[in-house]
């Protein structure tokens, strides 16, 4: 241990026992460093219990944001599958009207209807 001494115990040529304190050796640089360390692993300890705050909230987040996403795709796969039962009833209905009223298919040029005007057709 290293430092500057506060007090001295012995003279020079004193005849000393093992274990006999010699001197004191002025602490207050050990100690106001062992205070600073200890306010920096506390600010530290802070920090660290701040990030895994955060931490638990952006799992929390990311599940929320994750549930939503898995939502709105189910509600997309739905609203798909609707369309295509629409367009496929439209189809269908397409094409009995068309036989019944002996129209072209929706693949073939335009046609005209009693009215004289031209209309184009296509379903898809």
């Amino acid at each position: 241990i290293s430092g500057i001494l506060k007090d001295v115990f012995i003279n020079e040529g004193d005849y000393v026992n093992p274990g006999e304190l010699l001197g004191i050796i002025d602490d207050e640089d050990m100690k106001a460093n062992l205070l600073k360390i200890e306010k920096e692993l506390e600010i530290s300890k802070n920090n660290l219990t701040a990030a895994e705050q955060e931490l638990k909230l952006l799992k929390l987040s990311n599940e929320n944001s994750l549930r939503e996403a898995e939502i709105n795709l189910k509600q997309a796969q739905a609203e798909l599958e609707n369309q295509i039962k629409i367009q496929e009833a439209s189809k269908t209905i397409y094409a009995q009207t068309a036989k019944e009223l002996n129209l072209p298919s929706p693949k073939e040029e335009p046609y005209e209807l009693r009215n004289k005007k031209m209309v184009y057709c296509t379903i898809n």
